[in-house]
Protein backbone atom coordinates (compact mmCIF):
# COMPACT_ATOMS: atom_id res chain seq x y z
CA UNK A 1 0.00 0.00 0.00
CA UNK A 2 2.96 2.28 0.75
CA UNK A 3 4.63 2.09 -2.76
CA UNK A 4 1.23 2.33 -4.01
CA UNK A 5 0.55 6.04 -2.62
CA UNK A 6 4.40 6.86 -3.38
CA UNK A 7 3.38 6.08 -7.29
CA UNK A 8 0.45 7.96 -6.79
CA UNK A 9 2.46 11.17 -5.52
CA UNK A 10 4.96 10.93 -8.06
CA UNK A 11 2.53 11.00 -10.80
CA UNK A 12 0.65 13.98 -9.31
CA UNK A 13 3.85 15.55 -9.38
CA UNK A 14 4.62 14.71 -12.54
CA UNK A 15 1.30 16.00 -14.34
CA UNK A 16 1.49 19.56 -12.36
CA UNK A 17 4.84 20.50 -13.63
CA UNK A 18 3.44 19.62 -17.03
CA UNK A 19 1.21 21.95 -16.38
CA UNK A 20 3.43 24.49 -15.33
CA UNK A 21 4.91 24.44 -18.25
CA UNK A 22 2.36 24.72 -20.26
CA UNK A 23 0.71 27.74 -17.96
CA UNK A 24 2.10 31.17 -17.14
CA UNK A 25 0.81 32.15 -13.51
CA UNK A 26 -1.08 35.79 -14.36
CA UNK A 27 -1.91 37.95 -11.16
CA UNK A 28 -4.63 40.45 -11.44
CA UNK A 29 -5.11 43.83 -9.85
CA UNK A 30 -8.18 45.58 -9.26
CA UNK A 31 -6.84 49.30 -10.82
CA UNK A 32 -8.84 52.32 -11.91
CA UNK A 33 -8.32 54.05 -15.02
CA UNK A 34 -8.89 57.67 -15.36
CA UNK A 35 -9.33 58.61 -18.92
CA UNK A 36 -9.15 62.14 -20.05
CA UNK A 37 -9.35 64.25 -22.87
CA UNK A 38 -5.71 65.14 -23.99
CA UNK A 39 -6.77 68.24 -25.54
CA UNK A 40 -8.98 69.64 -22.64
CA UNK A 41 -8.06 68.12 -20.17
CA UNK A 42 -11.60 67.08 -19.28
CA UNK A 43 -13.01 63.80 -17.95
CA UNK A 44 -13.97 61.67 -20.85
CA UNK A 45 -17.48 59.47 -20.11
CA UNK A 46 -18.41 56.26 -21.57
CA UNK A 47 -14.89 55.54 -22.81
CA UNK A 48 -14.52 51.64 -23.16
CA UNK A 49 -10.93 50.31 -21.88
CA UNK A 50 -9.68 47.49 -22.47
CA UNK A 51 -6.44 45.05 -21.47
CA UNK A 52 -5.34 41.67 -22.92
CA UNK A 53 -1.78 40.16 -22.43
CA UNK A 54 -0.85 36.77 -24.75
CA UNK A 55 -0.60 33.47 -22.73
CA UNK A 56 1.17 30.02 -23.85
CA UNK A 57 0.45 28.21 -27.33
CA UNK A 58 -1.96 26.18 -25.55
CA UNK A 59 -4.05 28.89 -23.64
CA UNK A 60 -6.55 31.87 -25.15
CA UNK A 61 -5.53 35.73 -24.77
CA UNK A 62 -6.56 37.04 -21.39
CA UNK A 63 -8.99 39.89 -21.58
CA UNK A 64 -10.55 42.66 -18.77
CA UNK A 65 -12.45 45.40 -20.06
CA UNK A 66 -14.46 48.44 -18.13
CA UNK A 67 -16.20 51.30 -19.26
CA UNK A 68 -15.85 54.92 -17.49
CA UNK A 69 -18.54 56.63 -15.71
CA UNK A 70 -19.62 60.11 -15.54
CA UNK A 71 -16.40 60.88 -13.87
CA UNK A 72 -14.10 59.32 -16.72
CA UNK A 73 -13.44 56.30 -14.02
CA UNK A 74 -13.26 52.98 -15.31
CA UNK A 75 -12.73 50.07 -12.49
CA UNK A 76 -10.48 47.23 -14.83
CA UNK A 77 -7.96 44.22 -13.46
CA UNK A 78 -4.77 44.86 -14.53
CA UNK A 79 -2.85 41.28 -15.66
CA UNK A 80 0.23 41.39 -13.82
CA UNK A 81 3.55 38.83 -14.40
CA UNK A 82 3.71 38.87 -18.01
CA UNK A 83 6.27 39.44 -20.78
CA UNK A 84 3.93 42.58 -22.53
CA UNK A 85 0.52 43.34 -22.44
CA UNK A 86 -1.65 46.09 -24.61
CA UNK A 87 -4.33 48.36 -23.42
CA UNK A 88 -6.76 50.07 -25.90
CA UNK A 89 -9.03 53.14 -25.10
CA UNK A 90 -11.89 53.79 -27.58
CA UNK A 91 -14.54 57.15 -26.37
CA UNK A 92 -17.14 54.54 -26.88
CA UNK A 93 -18.75 51.82 -28.28
CA UNK A 94 -20.79 52.91 -31.23
CA UNK A 95 -19.93 52.03 -34.87
CA UNK A 96 -19.10 55.68 -35.08
CA UNK A 97 -16.93 55.93 -32.65
CA UNK A 98 -14.29 53.94 -34.72
CA UNK A 99 -12.68 57.53 -35.95
CA UNK A 100 -13.27 58.90 -32.26
CA UNK A 101 -10.47 59.44 -30.30
CA UNK A 102 -8.65 56.21 -29.84
CA UNK A 103 -5.59 54.92 -27.65
CA UNK A 104 -3.79 51.96 -28.41
CA UNK A 105 -0.34 50.90 -26.50
CA UNK A 106 1.79 48.09 -24.64
CA UNK A 107 3.69 47.85 -21.28
CA UNK A 108 6.20 45.45 -19.97
CA UNK A 109 4.41 44.02 -17.13
CA UNK A 110 3.37 47.14 -16.36
CA UNK A 111 1.37 50.33 -17.19
CA UNK A 112 1.71 52.05 -20.48
CA UNK A 113 3.98 54.98 -20.11
CA UNK A 114 2.02 57.38 -20.95
CA UNK A 115 -0.23 56.19 -18.22
CA UNK A 116 -0.17 58.76 -15.09
CA UNK A 117 -0.16 56.99 -11.54
CA UNK A 118 -1.91 59.52 -9.24
CA UNK A 119 -3.02 59.30 -5.77
CA UNK A 120 -6.43 57.75 -4.57
CA UNK A 121 -8.01 57.68 -1.23
CA UNK A 122 -10.52 54.75 -2.23
CA UNK A 123 -8.29 51.88 -1.85
CA UNK A 124 -6.97 51.21 -5.72
CA UNK A 125 -4.33 52.38 -7.58
CA UNK A 126 -5.61 54.58 -9.85
CA UNK A 127 -3.45 55.67 -13.13
CA UNK A 128 -4.73 58.86 -15.53
CA UNK A 129 -4.69 57.73 -19.24
CA UNK A 130 -4.67 60.41 -21.95
CA UNK A 131 -6.93 60.54 -24.91
CA UNK A 132 -5.79 61.86 -28.20
CA UNK A 133 -7.95 62.45 -31.50
CA UNK A 134 -7.89 60.64 -34.57
CA UNK A 135 -5.07 62.71 -36.17
CA UNK A 136 -3.79 61.73 -39.74
CA UNK A 137 -0.28 63.05 -41.38
CA UNK A 138 0.25 64.23 -44.82
CA UNK A 139 3.33 65.20 -45.50
CA UNK A 140 3.99 67.35 -48.19
CA UNK A 141 7.53 68.01 -50.09
CA UNK A 142 8.61 70.85 -52.13
CA UNK A 143 8.19 70.80 -55.65
CA UNK A 144 10.93 68.87 -57.41
CA UNK A 145 12.34 67.14 -54.55
CA UNK A 146 13.84 64.13 -55.18
CA UNK A 147 15.63 61.62 -51.74
CA UNK A 148 15.11 60.20 -49.08
CA UNK A 149 11.58 61.54 -46.61
CA UNK A 150 11.21 59.68 -43.17
CA UNK A 151 8.23 60.42 -40.89
CA UNK A 152 9.62 59.44 -36.92
CA UNK A 153 8.37 59.92 -32.82
CA UNK A 154 10.84 62.60 -30.93
CA UNK A 155 10.81 61.93 -27.16
CA UNK A 156 9.97 65.40 -26.10
CA UNK A 157 7.70 67.57 -25.08
CA UNK A 158 6.44 71.16 -26.31
CA UNK A 159 3.74 73.76 -25.10
CA UNK A 160 0.25 74.14 -25.79
CA UNK A 161 0.77 77.35 -27.55
CA UNK A 162 3.80 75.58 -29.86
CA UNK A 163 0.92 75.00 -32.81
CA UNK A 164 1.12 71.25 -32.09
CA UNK A 165 -2.46 71.40 -30.89
CA UNK A 166 -5.22 71.79 -33.21
CA UNK A 167 -6.13 75.60 -33.03
CA UNK A 168 -9.14 77.20 -31.14
CA UNK A 169 -11.26 77.10 -34.14
CA UNK A 170 -10.77 73.89 -35.24
CA UNK A 171 -11.88 72.01 -31.92
CA UNK A 172 -15.61 71.67 -31.87
CA UNK A 173 -16.60 70.03 -28.65
CA UNK A 174 -15.66 66.31 -29.91
CA UNK A 175 -15.07 65.32 -33.47
CA UNK A 176 -17.83 63.97 -34.92
CA UNK A 177 -17.43 59.92 -35.52
CA UNK A 178 -17.24 60.49 -39.18
CA UNK A 179 -14.35 63.38 -38.43
CA UNK A 180 -10.59 63.27 -38.30
CA UNK A 181 -7.67 65.99 -37.44
CA UNK A 182 -5.72 66.31 -40.55
CA UNK A 183 -1.73 67.71 -39.74
CA UNK A 184 -0.04 68.50 -43.02
CA UNK A 185 3.59 68.67 -41.86
CA UNK A 186 7.00 69.53 -44.13
CA UNK A 187 10.49 67.93 -43.69
CA UNK A 188 13.45 69.95 -42.74
CA UNK A 189 16.45 70.32 -45.76
CA UNK A 190 17.36 66.46 -44.82
CA UNK A 191 13.96 65.19 -45.07
CA UNK A 192 13.37 64.21 -41.73
CA UNK A 193 9.36 64.94 -40.20
CA UNK A 194 9.15 64.50 -36.52
CA UNK A 195 6.01 65.27 -34.34
CA UNK A 196 6.67 65.16 -30.35
CA UNK A 197 5.51 62.41 -28.00
CA UNK A 198 4.10 65.30 -24.74
CA UNK A 199 2.47 68.33 -25.44
CA UNK A 200 2.06 70.66 -22.65
CA UNK A 201 3.04 68.02 -20.04
CA UNK A 202 0.51 64.95 -21.53
CA UNK A 203 1.92 62.38 -22.88
CA UNK A 204 0.96 60.09 -25.59
CA UNK A 205 0.92 62.32 -28.56
CA UNK A 206 0.97 59.79 -31.49
CA UNK A 207 -0.69 60.55 -35.41
CA UNK A 208 -3.16 57.62 -35.98
CA UNK A 209 -1.62 54.66 -37.37
CA UNK A 210 -3.33 51.53 -36.48
CA UNK A 211 -4.87 51.22 -39.05
CA UNK A 212 -2.93 50.54 -43.26
CA UNK A 213 -4.98 53.63 -44.94
CA UNK A 214 -4.34 56.10 -41.94
CA UNK A 215 -0.63 55.96 -42.60
CA UNK A 216 1.02 59.37 -43.72
CA UNK A 217 -0.03 61.19 -47.30
CA UNK A 218 2.52 61.93 -49.30
CA UNK A 219 2.37 65.55 -51.41
CA UNK A 220 4.51 67.04 -53.25
CA UNK A 221 3.93 71.31 -53.13
CA UNK A 222 0.22 70.28 -52.22
CA UNK A 223 -0.26 67.53 -55.17
CA UNK A 224 -1.31 64.02 -53.46
CA UNK A 225 1.57 61.80 -55.03
CA UNK A 226 0.86 57.63 -55.84
CA UNK A 227 2.37 55.52 -52.62
CA UNK A 228 4.19 51.90 -53.69
CA UNK A 229 4.18 50.09 -50.71
CA UNK A 230 7.18 47.42 -50.69
CA UNK A 231 4.89 44.50 -50.68
CA UNK A 232 3.96 45.44 -54.07
CA UNK A 233 5.69 44.28 -57.13
CA UNK A 234 6.72 46.54 -59.98
CA UNK A 235 4.72 44.88 -62.44
CA UNK A 236 1.12 44.76 -60.09
CA UNK A 237 -1.68 47.28 -59.47
CA UNK A 238 -0.82 50.15 -57.20
CA UNK A 239 -3.25 51.46 -54.86
CA UNK A 240 -3.88 54.84 -56.07
CA UNK A 241 -5.48 58.47 -54.86
CA UNK A 242 -7.44 60.33 -57.87
CA UNK A 243 -6.18 63.64 -58.70
CA UNK A 244 -8.97 65.11 -55.81
CA UNK A 245 -7.17 63.29 -52.89
CA UNK A 246 -9.96 61.00 -52.18
CA UNK A 247 -8.98 58.92 -49.56
CA UNK A 248 -10.46 55.84 -50.26
CA UNK A 249 -8.66 55.52 -53.51
CA UNK A 250 -8.67 52.37 -55.69
CA UNK A 251 -6.88 49.10 -57.27
CA UNK A 252 -5.91 50.55 -60.61
CA UNK A 253 -3.33 49.24 -63.46
CA UNK A 254 -0.68 52.10 -63.77
CA UNK A 255 1.35 51.40 -67.21
CA UNK A 256 4.63 51.20 -66.07
CA UNK A 257 6.76 54.99 -66.85
CA UNK A 258 10.06 54.72 -65.47
CA UNK A 259 10.26 58.51 -65.24
CA UNK A 260 7.08 59.19 -63.06
CA UNK A 261 7.58 60.70 -59.83
CA UNK A 262 6.31 58.60 -57.02
CA UNK A 263 7.03 57.88 -53.18
CA UNK A 264 8.72 54.27 -52.94
CA UNK A 265 7.90 52.82 -49.73
CA UNK A 266 11.28 51.55 -48.34
CA UNK A 267 11.51 49.01 -45.17
CA UNK A 268 14.89 47.65 -43.05
CA UNK A 269 14.53 44.28 -42.72
CA UNK A 270 13.27 43.05 -39.23
CA UNK A 271 15.43 40.50 -37.33
CA UNK A 272 13.69 38.88 -34.84
CA UNK A 273 14.17 39.89 -31.19
CA UNK A 274 16.36 43.28 -32.54
CA UNK A 275 15.65 46.61 -30.23
CA UNK A 276 12.83 48.24 -31.58
CA UNK A 277 16.04 51.23 -32.97
CA UNK A 278 17.25 48.35 -34.94
CA UNK A 279 13.89 49.11 -37.32
CA UNK A 280 14.90 52.42 -37.96
CA UNK A 281 11.90 54.84 -38.07
CA UNK A 282 8.20 54.48 -38.13
CA UNK A 283 7.93 55.36 -42.63
CA UNK A 284 10.50 56.14 -44.80
CA UNK A 285 10.01 56.48 -48.42
CA UNK A 286 12.25 57.45 -51.71
CA UNK A 287 11.10 60.78 -53.48
CA UNK A 288 11.58 60.03 -57.10
CA UNK A 289 11.32 57.76 -60.12
CA UNK A 290 11.82 54.59 -60.83
CA UNK A 291 15.38 54.91 -62.51
CA UNK A 292 16.02 57.43 -59.91
CA UNK A 293 15.44 54.83 -57.05
CA UNK A 294 17.54 52.46 -59.21
CA UNK A 295 20.36 54.45 -59.53
CA UNK A 296 20.33 55.48 -55.84
CA UNK A 297 19.91 52.17 -54.22
CA UNK A 298 22.64 50.45 -57.02
CA UNK A 299 25.06 53.05 -56.16
CA UNK A 300 25.04 52.90 -52.51
CA UNK A 301 25.03 48.82 -53.27
CA UNK A 302 21.98 47.95 -51.38
CA UNK A 303 20.67 44.04 -52.78
CA UNK A 304 16.67 43.42 -52.18
CA UNK A 305 15.56 41.22 -49.45
CA UNK A 306 12.09 39.58 -48.65
CA UNK A 307 10.67 41.06 -46.49
CA UNK A 308 9.90 37.49 -44.21
CA UNK A 309 12.73 35.90 -44.74
CA UNK A 310 15.69 38.15 -45.23
CA UNK A 311 17.55 36.26 -48.21
CA UNK A 312 18.47 38.43 -51.23
CA UNK A 313 15.53 38.42 -53.87
CA UNK A 314 16.42 36.67 -56.92
CA UNK A 315 16.91 39.64 -59.06
CA UNK A 316 19.30 41.78 -60.74
CA UNK A 317 16.78 45.03 -60.19
CA UNK A 318 18.03 46.68 -56.98
CA UNK A 319 14.38 48.07 -56.42
CA UNK A 320 12.38 44.82 -56.89
CA UNK A 321 11.40 44.80 -53.19
CA UNK A 322 12.45 48.03 -51.01
CA UNK A 323 13.20 46.48 -49.12
CA UNK A 324 16.87 46.12 -47.47
CA UNK A 325 19.45 45.24 -44.66
CA UNK A 326 19.00 47.51 -41.91
CA UNK A 327 22.88 47.85 -41.46
CA UNK A 328 22.84 49.57 -44.75
CA UNK A 329 19.59 51.05 -44.82
CA UNK A 330 19.43 52.78 -41.64
CA UNK A 331 22.47 54.57 -42.05
CA UNK A 332 20.81 56.33 -45.02
CA UNK A 333 17.66 57.46 -43.60
CA UNK A 334 17.58 61.13 -42.09
CA UNK A 335 16.64 61.10 -38.68
CA UNK A 336 15.16 64.34 -36.35
CA UNK A 337 16.43 65.53 -33.00
CA UNK A 338 13.43 68.09 -32.35
CA UNK A 339 10.00 67.96 -33.56
CA UNK A 340 9.07 69.65 -36.85
CA UNK A 341 7.78 73.13 -37.04
CA UNK A 342 4.32 73.06 -36.00
CA UNK A 343 1.83 71.27 -39.06
CA UNK A 344 -0.59 73.41 -40.56
CA UNK A 345 -4.46 71.40 -39.47
CA UNK A 346 -7.70 71.11 -40.82
CA UNK A 347 -10.72 68.92 -39.85
CA UNK A 348 -11.73 66.48 -43.03
CA UNK A 349 -14.38 63.97 -42.81
CA UNK A 350 -13.86 60.35 -43.41
CA UNK A 351 -13.36 59.63 -47.62
CA UNK A 352 -13.76 63.16 -47.94
CA UNK A 353 -12.27 64.14 -51.34
CA UNK A 354 -9.76 66.01 -50.18
CA UNK A 355 -6.57 65.50 -48.43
Amino acid sequence: MRHTRTLVIVGCAVALASAVGCTRIHIKEPVQIEVIDAISLEPVPDARVEHGVPTSKFERELRENGTTDASGIASINSIRLVDDAWWCIRRGNAAADQWAPYYEGAGWSQMPPEFTLVASGVGRTRYRAPLWPDIRVAIDVPAGYRGIVAWSAVEADVGADSGWLPPEDLRPARLHGDEFYRAIARPNDAGAVAHPTSVAGVPGYKPTTFEPWTSPAISMDGQRMNVVDSDTALNDSFWCADSSMNVGGSWEPIPMDNTLVRAWRLRAHRIRGAPDRYWGPEFAWFIGSLDDLRTWAAARELTPLDRYTGRPVDSGDPAATRVYAAGKLLPLIPVAKSPSPPPSWRVERVFARRY
